[in-house]
Formats: C-alpha cells, structure tokens, sequence
C-alpha cells in the first residue's frame, strides 16, 4: 500500500487534534511523581522517627526494670540498719540501669532512687528503716535524651520511664519482684 504526500499529511494534522483534550501518559506519571514523592518521603521520615522512639522507649523501660530488680534485690538481702545499706543497693540500681543501652547509646545520665514500701498497690516513700517483711520497695527513675533520626529532625526529644520493683518474702525462695513501670515521652 503506497501512501501519498497528502494522505501523510492529513494524518499527522488529525493526530494532535485527538489527544488535544488529554495529558499524555507521560505527563500524568510525572506530575504523580512530583506531586506524591515528597509526601510519601515525608511519611518515611515520619514513620521512621516514631519507631525510633518506640524502640527508644522499650529499651529505656528494659533498662529502669533491671536497675529496680537489682536494687531491691540488694536492699531486700540487708538488714537496712544504715545508711550504707541503701546506698549499695541503690548503687546496683544505677549500675545495672546504665549497663543497657537505648538506641545503642550508653545511658549517661545518673537514675535516680527512691525507697520505701508498697502494700496495697501503693508506694509509699520511707526515711526509716523498713522490716523485711515484703514491703520494701524501690522504685528506679530514669530520663534520656533521644536524637532525632534524619539530621535532627524534630530535634531531640527526651523520655523518661519508671520501674518499681518489691521484694517478695512469700515465695521461696525470696526474690524480687516487678511491680508497676511507666514511660512518659513529653
């Protein structure tokens, strides 16, 4: 089949006139492209800086947990007659918080210990001695500074999370127990 000059012609003329009322395809792909990739790289970042904080977080409470077994594991095998007493005990607190790592960073900050008794679901902050009779009580206070993934966005954000822990004389044999913890990301 031959196809004159003016038969070309007319061709290529009817050709713009059909698509004129459309985009090309390839015009629609880039503008979704435009138009969605920085949304969708915005939720990347967005999804990834709230699972840093939720692993930051689980890795804080691990953390104060076995800083507040230890403690009252140590205080509730002394006989807590002196000052001393509560002070290597909440020595192995602080030793045993700041031995876990968040986010694969060392804890830098020194937990704070508080001791008492806890009966009844309450925790009662003591300044004399405490018989050891499964009311002795510690609780393990700790705050890190979590960096912003992504060049700091949203800069560094700090959480805090608090163990208490019991020493139970009911089972045998005697031994600590995890009593309440809480995580608070201001």
């Amino acid at each position: 089949m031959h196809i004159d000059s003016r038969d070309r012609t007319t061709l290529f003329q009817e050709r713009p006139r059909k698509i004129a009322g459309r985009l090309p395809r390839r015009a629609v792909a880039t503008i979704w492209i435009v138009g969605f990739g920085p949304a969708m790289l915005a939720m990347l970042v967005l999804v990834t800086e709230i699972y840093s904080l939720w692993l930051a977080r689980i890795e804080l409470e691990t953390a104060v947990e076995s800083g507040a077994l230890a403690c009252v594991k140590v205080w509730g095998g002394l006989p807590d007659t002196s000052s001393s007493d509560r002070t290597t005990a909440a020595a192995a607190g602080v030793r045993f918080t700041q031995a876990n790592t968040v986010l694969g960073n060392m804890i830098t900050t020194t937990p704070s210990v508080t001791f008492g008794s806890y009966s009844s679901g309450t925790f009662t902050a003591a300044g004399q001695t405490i018989p050891n009779d499964g009311r002795r009580a510690c609780i393990v206070y700790a705050t890190v500074s979590v960096p912003g993934l992504w060049n700091g966005f949203g800069g560094p954000r700090s959480i805090q999370a608090r163990a208490t822990a019991r020493y139970d004389t009911s089972s045998s044999p005697e031994k600590p127990r995890l009593v309440h913890v809480t995580t608070v990301v201001p």
